[in-house]
């Protein structure tokens, strides 16, 4: 019989930063990549992430950091799901609930879609109650 795969695990953009950045909670993050490498386990990225990441770093380093970090995410292995009408809709539901970012909203719908959980260390996360698993780091 073979063994099941665990959910898909979908990263917060403070999570990959966390990573990115060398944070205290970045070996976590190094941890669960490697793992969801080994067991066969999707990790996931909303689009809208990655204009967050994007915007992050051109802010600190510039423009051509931003075609570094696209590069480096390609490495990952990470799935990056961009926003499709269905899924716009449903970000736009969660934030019209709870007072979350809204792109934290497309992380959270994401991981509905999926039966994922999210990998957060942002605070906001704990404003949405127990809409999908949290996988907490350390903030």
């Amino acid at each position: 019989m073979k063994p099941s795969v665990p959910a898909p695990l979908v990263l917060d953009t403070w999570a990959l930063l966390a990573y990115l950045q060398a944070e205290p909670a970045g070996p976590v993050v190094r941890g669960a990549l490697e793992a969801a490498r080994q067991d066969g386990r999707r990790v996931l990225l909303s689009g809208m992430s990655v204009g967050e990441l994007c915007y992050i770093v051109e802010r600190r380093l510039g423009t051509v950091a931003v075609q570094d970090l696209l590069s480096g995410l390609e490495d990952l292995g990470l799935g990056i799901v961009y926003p499709d009408r269905a899924t716009i809709l449903a970000a736009a539901h969660v934030k019209a609930h709870f007072p979350i970012s809204f792109g934290d909203a497309f992380v959270v719908s994401l991981a509905q879609a999926e039966g994922a959980t999210v990998m957060a260390g942002d605070p906001d996360f704990r404003k949405i109650g127990r809409l999908v698993p949290i996988d907490w780091l350390d903030t």
